[in-house]
């Protein structure tokens, strides 16, 4: 069916190659560093020298950890078979600085962006045309996450296993803090990463065959995207979530454009992948623990979310939950089977479009796993919550839907204008696993609809022609079918099979439009007569059990018979090689194969191993019902004594009539070869010439060569110097991490003392790695400095002053500094200062001259004073001040500036009555110097606009005064306004004034 994983998986090389030009890069295990290879072609190191036309050998050579990325953007990074381990301690790598505490943070740098959509960066593994073993990208001591997304565009990654080899989940707490990853100390001892792909700010991206799982908190962690494609990706066993989209506290959650989910699984999120045994889990837990649990969920969001196709079950909180989406976009649910969710299966707000998909709300299904009473059917655990908002168009049709919760469907928020429509659906209820666990317990059951009060207007619901059975108080909506059991092959919670049998009152039922042209599997509607209810077309065309139809041709069809079949079975392990007496885990996967009528079968598990081995199996007995599958584990052990080479082992499983026998491989590996540590050698490479006056500083290159045998690891390797008293030296590296043979590189700077005399020193460079040390010695020659020599160049002269404008008369200070520009052999020189001032000002140096040593400094001040009649011609003036010396000097400029004059008008009153005498006297200055027989023009305006002026000239104080006698003829009562303009050479001056006649 559509939920399981597809089998149409597209050629690795079906993507294609960029349009533009580009490069393609390789790594494989058995690559080089990036000294050792190009890294432009799929072919091993050959065992020496350097820039070979090789593969990489570790991801971390194209994007390292720290430094330059050795790819850009639009390139393809093809990634060999095998296993690449990523945070503390890589192997086969350069150093990369991953050894210390802060190896949470080695891992890849961000995946630089393509230039366009058309040409992204592509990141894939070599894992055969349908990807059936994909390269694993592992996580150990805290690695952040694998793939860095944030701020990265134009991207795919396809291909690839993303883990990590743990099977703990990060700070979990309550029952689940056994299950607690160790992080309280470096290193830890725990083999655990954070998440698979941290992604923001990220358009254009697709994800494609990814299996992310494991992980101690998520699978993803990614939020404002725009544009992403997702298609077969599984995200499962990750201990807080699978896709964690809510990242309100870190810049926002918000999506836009299309969110593509493609035949996806997501399952058992917010419980532990039992590592090394993929696909089987562990302690799981909940929010009541402090835990999350969501399957795929978003916070406030935007966008069109469309899912095609896929499998979300048994996560420890909700399935799908986009019930935050702000209604801008839309979710679009096509062909997905959901169950087994501790909370909601699905939920969606705004305008939601369902079909063709199969929820089953078994919301205790993880019972026994580790989750409190209370975390089963979380919130009611109602199998469908919807949120019509923005005045949403809801339309649910051609559905399966069943559940143990509270509801089948329950709604909040919206308002009147919303409307939800359910047609073509089958509701099935059960009895509500919520109301068992009152006290005392009910048995009643699972309502078919709930509207949540509180939270907006309630909307509009319309049922059409669904089929509803077994729900709270029997409940029927007007034109529903409430008659009939639908009779589906399998409708226990726990091994649903939603296809319905030939005689259901499903088949040929549906009611028009039938605008849904496929059902779940992509059969074509109709197979008989009329299309089916609900997500599944029954196939056989017999049209049975239509309800009211003709054409049957009488009677009752006898219910067919059973027919047995051999189980399918199946060995798998994500590890299968190891050193002798070592214990690996492996997953069985067993499938019932009988036909659909037959009744659920026990079948007997047993195991069949190599003379001296052990096994043993998770679970001894399977119960299966016809069509599913069950899993369980066996952890093989091998004998002590083992010689290298590959086991086979079966597993075989009997209902007691028929069996099947699956047949898994151990590969034993050679033991390790054994370690002889050495002395390393060390060599000094001095520069040239290694000479210098006293305190200059050499480098000097050195090269440290490992001489361990092959089978030691990495050694640690202490530098050190002994110099002569005075001296100092710094090593580039002063520790350095060599392989058995590799060499290392590094520099160390000497510099001598400033007072050492002219001669030859030697000194002693030591490299220490465990016990044994080696030296080597060189030297460093100080030679006598030169004389110096005397360059005489223009001094820098500057002027700094204060910049408001002052009064005219005004003594202001200015700050004259002097900076000799002489080189260091010169003896002091004397400059001697002149000014050149605006005509009428004055001004006195605090010094005439000043005498500056090479590169020295020196100031004095420069008191410059205007002339009083600058009142008349305000403004900045500028002014030169010179510094000479024999035959070179320097100039600068400052301006001072002149403030112009004010006006101030005041009537001797504000109100007069009419016959009395109006005195108006202006004053006009400068600062505080008064401008003395200056013109004054007093303008009188009247109420009603008309004007009266006279003139007159300022005394010797700059006062001026006006006298009006307010005769009754000629001034009538109101409000007058007084206006004085003066003026005296090119200073304009008006200040106004009003008063009233009563």
């Amino acid at each position: 069916m559509r939920w399981l994983a597809s089998s149409l998986l597209l050629p690795l090389f079906a993507w294609g190659l960029p349009a533009q030009a580009a490069t393609t890069w390789y790594v494989r295990t058995d690559g080089g560093t990036a000294a050792q290879c190009t890294g432009r072609s799929d072919a091993p190191y050959p065992g020496s020298g350097t820039n070979q036309a090789c593969a990489w050998n570790h991801p971390f050579v194209a994007l390292p950890p720290t430094g330059a990325p050795r790819i850009a953007g639009g390139d393809t990074l093809m990634i060999g078979p095998g296993s690449y381990k990523m945070g503390y301690n890589p192997p086969a790598t350069d150093a990369f600085g991953c050894q210390g505490g802060t190896s949470y943070d080695c891992v890849m740098q961000k995946v630089p962006s393509g230039p366009s959509p058309a040409q992204p960066t592509r990141i894939l593994g070599a894992g055969g045309a349908s990807c059936s073993a994909p390269p694993e990208l592992w996580g150990t001591q805290g690695a952040y996450s694998l793939f860095d997304l944030q701020g990265s565009s134009n991207v795919q990654i396809g291909c690839l296993d993303l883990t990590d080899h743990a099977q703990c989940i990060r700070n979990a707490g309550g029952e689940a803090a056994t299950a607690s990853c160790k992080s309280s100390s470096f290193p830890p001892n725990q083999d655990w990463a954070w998440m698979g792909i941290n992604a923001a700010d990220s358009a254009n991206v697709t994800l494609t065959d990814l299996d992310i799982h494991g992980f101690a908190m998520w699978g993803l962690r990614a939020a404002r995207l725009t544009d992403w494609t997702v298609q077969r990706v599984k995200i499962n066993g990750n201990g807080w979530a699978g896709w964690e989209g809510d990242r309100e506290n870190d810049g926002g959650s918000s999506n836009r454009g299309t969110l593509r989910f493609t035949d996806i699984e997501v399952a058992w999120n917010g419980c532990a992948e039992r590592y090394p045994g993929k696909g089987t889990y562990g302690t799981c837990w909940g929010q009541e623990q402090g835990g999350y649990g969501d399957g795929l969920g978003a916070g406030r969001t935007g966008g069109n979310w469309i899912f095609e196709g896929g499998h979300i079950h048994h996560n420890a909180s909700d399935g799908l939950d986009l019930l935050y989406a702000d209604g801008t976009g839309s979710v679009t649910v096509r062909g997905l089977r959901a169950d087994g969710n501790a909370g909601n299966q699905v939920k969606a707000a705004g305008p939601v479009t369902i079909e063709n998909s199969v929820l089953v709300g078994n919301c205790a299904a993880l019972a026994g796993t580790g989750m409190r009473t209370g975390e089963l059917c979380r919130a009611g655990g109602d199998t469908l919550s919807l949120a019509p908002i923005n005045n949403a168009q809801v339309s649910v049709r051609y559905n399966t839907v069943t559940g143990q919760g509270n509801c089948l469907v329950v709604a909040s928020q919206g308002s009147t204008n919303s409307r939800i429509e359910l047609r073509n659906n089958a509701l099935l209820g059960s009895t509500s696993w919520p109301a068992l666990q009152w006290s005392p317990p009910s048995t009643q059951d699972t309502c078919l609809y709930y509207w949540v009060p509180g939270n907006g207007s309630t909307p509009q619901v319309a049922y059409v022609n669904n089929l509803v059975w077994k729900v709270k108080n029997n409940a029927c909506p007007a034109g529903s079918l409430c008659q009939s059991d639908p009779k589906f092959t399998n409708a226990t919670l726990a091994s649903f099979d939603p296809t319905p049998l030939p005689t259901s009152p499903l088949v040929d039922a549906a009611a028009p439009p039938y605008d849904v042209n496929v059902d779940l599997r992509g059969t074509p509607r109709p197979q008989g007569r009329g299309h089916d209810i609900g997500a599944i077309e029954l196939s056989d065309g017999s049209g049975g059990g239509g309800g009211g139809g003709g054409g049957g041709g009488g009677g009752d069809t006898p219910p067919p018979s059973c027919v047995r079949a051999a189980p399918e079975l199946a060995v798998s392990g994500s590890t299968t090689s190891a050193a002798a007496g070592t214990t690996l885990g492996y997953k069985v996967t067993l499938t019932n194969k009988d036909g659909s009528t037959c009744s659920p079968a026990t079948y007997t598990l047993g195991k069949a191993l190599p003379a001296g081995w052990n096994g043993t199996l998770g679970s001894s007995t399977l119960v299966l019902s016809p069509g599913t599958t069950g899993t369980t584990t066996i952890d093989v052990t091998s004998a002590a004594g083992a010689a290298a080479g590959a086991y086979t082992f079966d597993v075989t499983a009997s209902d007691g009539t028929n069996s099947g026998k699956a047949t898994g491989t151990y590969t034993v590996t050679a033991p390790q070869p054994t370690c002889t540590r050495g002395a390393p050698r060390i060599a000094i490479a001095a520069p040239t010439p290694a000479s210098g006056i006293a305190g200059t500083r050499l480098d000097y290159a050195l090269s440290v060569t490992s001489t361990d045998s092959a089978g030691c690891p990495a050694a640690s390797v202490a530098l050190a110097h002994t110099l002569p008293t005075g001296w100092n030296g710094n090593f580039a590296a002063s520790t350095l991490s060599l392989s058995p043979g590799a060499t290392a590189a590094t520099t160390l700077s000497v510099t001598s003392a400033s007072t050492a005399a002219a001669g030859t020193y030697p000194f002693d460079v030591s490299a220490t790695a465990g016990t044994y040390t080696a030296k080597a010695g060189t030297s460093y020659t100080v030679t006598s400095p030169a004389p110096p020599t005397c360059s005489r160049s223009a001094p820098l002269l500057t002027l700094d002053g204060p910049t408001a404008a002052v009064g005219a008369g005004t003594t202001v200070s200015f700050q004259v500094a002097l900076t000799s520009r002489d080189s260091a052999g010169c003896s002091a020189a004397k400059f001697n200062l002149s000014r050149v001032l605006p005509a009428g000002f004055s001004g006195t140096f605090g010094a005439t001259s000043l005498t500056v040593a090479p590169g020295a400094s020196a100031s004095t001040t420069l008191a410059l004073t205007s002339p009083l009649s600058a009142w008349s011609a305000p403004g900045a003036y500028a002014f030169t001040v010179n510094a000479s010396t024999g035959n070179y000097g320097a100039t600068a400029q400052s301006s001072y500036s002149v403030i112009a004059p004010r006006m101030m008008l005041s009537p001797n009153k504000e109100s007069y009555n009419r016959g009395e005498t109006l005195v108006a006297t202006s004053q006009m200055r400068s600062e505080k110097q008064p401008i003395p027989y200056a013109n004054v023009r007093l303008t009188l305006t009247k109420p009603d606009g008309s004007t009266t002026r006279m003139t007159t000239t300022t005394d010797k104080n700059g006062n001026a005064s006006f006298r009006i006698v307010l005769k009754s003829s000629q001034y009538p009562r109101g409000r007058y306004r007084l206006q004085a303009d003066g003026s005296a050479g090119s200073a304009t001056v008006i200040d106004t004034a009003s008063f009233s006649i009563n």
